[in-house]
């Protein structure tokens, strides 16, 4: 990746180690809404998380990545905020795989299922407030996380694409 491709992704808490990786498998980055700005701004929000030391995985860390859909957001079409699970092969920075809801292309990329098989433990993990299943798609910013910084950009992102789609009706 040169560095005026990398610059898009400055602002966002990824490391040197990810964005190498992405650069060596092209597959890799392609899977994540990272690289499709036309449609998705990335929060600067990552949420880290492992499974206990009981576990299989417990080495791997997984990151929850968050953006908002300005495609959806314009067009009022929910879900409006959508998530990309990248995980950290024994948390080593050498080796990730992305989880997502296109197609398989492994080594390292896979369907959400396959997420949720190996990391989900039988719904054991990955819940939501109340036990509600976890999800990759939210419908608006009430229904993510109940984390102030994370809700707070999202509506910040959101009204600037609604500002941002309302300039380009106005007509002089």
């Amino acid at each position: 990746m040169n560095l005026k491709a990398r610059d898009k992704y400055r602002k966002l808490p990824i490391s040197d180690d990810l964005l190498n990786f992405m650069d060596a498998h092209p597959d890799f980055e392609e899977s994540l809404k990272l690289s499709n700005t036309d449609r998705f701004v990335c929060l600067n929000h990552f949420i880290l998380s492992q499974q206990p030391p009981s576990t299989t995985h417990h080495q791997d860390q997984v990151v929850a990545m968050w953006y908002a859909d300005k495609w959806n957001i314009r067009s009022g079409i929910q879900p409006f905020f959508k998530q990309d699970f990248v995980v950290n092969l024994g948390m080593r920075n050498q080796e990730f795989v992305s989880y997502t809801s296109k197609r398989s292309h492994p080594p390292y990329v896979y369907s959400l299922s396959a997420f949720f098989a190996k990391y989900g433990d039988g719904d054991k993990y990955y819940h939501r407030q109340g036990s509600k299943p976890w999800v990759h798609h939210y419908n608006d910013i009430s229904d993510l996380p109940e984390d102030d910084h994370l809700r707070a950009e999202a509506e910040s992102i959101k009204t600037e694409v609604l500002a941002e789609a309302n300039s380009l009706y106005v007509f002089s």
